[in-house]
C-alpha cells in the first residue's frame, strides 16, 4: 500500500489513473493519454513506466500501440473514492 501512496504523490499520475479508470472497458494508448492530458510523451512515458514497474498499471502491446489499464485493485478503489468526493 505504501508503494501506491508514493505513486499517487504526483498529480499527473493521479490524472493518468483517472483516465484509465474512466476507460477501463477499453484500455487506452499512450497517444490517447498524452492528448487528453496535454502532456509530452517523454514525461508521460516516465510516469507510465514507474507505475507499471510498481504493479499499479499493466500494458499490452497490439501492433504498434501499447494499451494501458489499471492492474492494482487498491488503486482503482482509491481513484474511485477521489472522484466521488
Amino acid at each position: 500500500m505504501l508503494k501506491l501512496f508514493k505513486i499517487l504523490a504526483n498529480a499527473n499520475r493521479i490524472k493518468i489513473l483517472q483516465l484509465l479508470l474512466e476507460n477501463q472497458a477499453t484500455p487506452i494508448t499512450v497517444n490517447d493519454i498524452a492528448e487528453r492530458m496535454n502532456i509530452n510523451q517523454g514525461t508521460l512515458s516516465t510516469h507510465l513506466t514507474r507505475m507499471r514497474e510498481n504493479g499499479i498499471i499493466k500494458a499490452k502491446q497490439s501492433g504498434l500501440n501499447m494499451f494501458y489499464s489499471i492492474k492494482d485493485e487498491n488503486a482503482m478503489k482509491f481513484i474511485s473514492m477521489i472522484e466521488k468526493g
